[in-house]
């Protein structure tokens, strides 16, 4: 307990070390004593769950797509205040869920089948077609190619929206370009960045509360006015696998999804660890987003709430 208070990756160790302990015994001793095994591996692991902060969720349904269209499937989301916009391929739609109301509108077209991402600024819906580049909804059915596919992007792995600009993250040239709001659209390119630009071969995931947050497989950078902030992410282990993360103005929290391990780790606005929540329908979902207090996971047709509030920190 004293470790865990100062030094998290000490406790982690000394946990580490007395399950190895308990299974070199339990190989020795024979299984005739295979009760008080178990009891101490229940020790140990009551003791991880307070030391880490973990909190065991049951998701509880929060919206079926299917009320609105018989054979939907979500695959991404984006958050503006209390709108929800969810991307439907198989059905070429555009979901516009209220989260407060729970009423919906849809947008249709075409282009969405090969949709990868969408957004939202001031309620108007946009879509990234990687081959095609970012269109924006008119009215429910027309859309406008307002930012052109460039021969000079690499892999567009995501794409944030602060301000009315256009953020892309660009892991295959290793920069964040920005697409500037003017009076008849968006001005070319420049790169976020102020100075030498950070290596981002391998990130995959970003969001924006005014700072830049960048995610890769087992760590996240953090840059304000396009230089590098004092952020140091400290997980609970090493085998993390960072799906994406989500973050944005009205959060007060990091989150950082790992789908792999079905867990979601909640960080401070500085990369400081506070709590992780794990739910099985993490390991299922297609994406994750903080609204409110809760957390809301996509999977299928539905999303499902995890409350984040209520998490326990023993």
């Amino acid at each position: 307990d004293e470790d865990a208070f100062l030094n998290l990756d000490k406790a982690v160790g000394l946990l580490a070390q007395s399950k190895k302990e308990v299974a070199d015994l339990s190989k020795e001793i024979g299984p005739a004593y295979s009760v008080d095994i178990a009891r101490l591996n229940k020790k140990i692991s009551d003791k991880e769950n307070a030391i880490m902060h973990k909190d065991e969720k049951e998701p509880e349904e929060f919206y079926d797509l299917a009320l609105e269209e018989k054979n939907a499937t979500g695959t991404v989301m984006y958050l503006e205040k209390d709108n929800i916009a969810i991307l439907d391929t198989e059905n070429k739609t555009i979901y516009n869920l209220s989260a407060e109301k729970k009423s919906i509108n849809k947008s249709k077209n075409d282009i969405l089948a090969d949709a990868t991402k969408v957004g939202m600024v001031k309620r108007v819906l946009f879509a990234y077609v990687p081959s095609k580049g970012l269109y924006e909804f008119t009215d429910d059915t027309k859309v406008k190619n307002v930012i052109p596919a460039d021969k000079e992007w690499g892999d567009i792995a995501d794409i944030a929206y602060f301000a009315g600009n256009v953020y892309m993250l660009d892991s295959g040239k290793k920069d964040v370009l920005k697409y500037t709001l003017i009076a008849n659209g968006y001005a070319p390119k420049t790169s976020y960045f102020s100075g030498s630009k950070p290596d981002l071969t391998d990130a995959r995931s970003m969001k924006i509360d005014s700072s830049v947050y960048i995610a890769s497989e087992g760590d996240i950078v953090k840059f304000t006015r396009g230089s590098a902030d004092d952020f140091k992410v400290s997980f609970p282990t090493t085998k993390v696998d960072i799906e994406k993360i989500y973050t944005d103005e009205a959060a007060s929290k990091v989150y950082a999804w790992d789908k792999t391990n079905a867990v979601i780790y909640v960080l401070g606005k500085t990369g400081s660890y506070e709590k992780q929540i794990k739910a099985s329908v993490l390991a299922k979902a297609t994406d994750v987003i903080a609204y409110k207090g809760d957390l809301l996971v996509l999977s299928g047709s539905k999303i499902y709430k995890l409350t984040e509030g209520d998490a326990k920190k023993e």
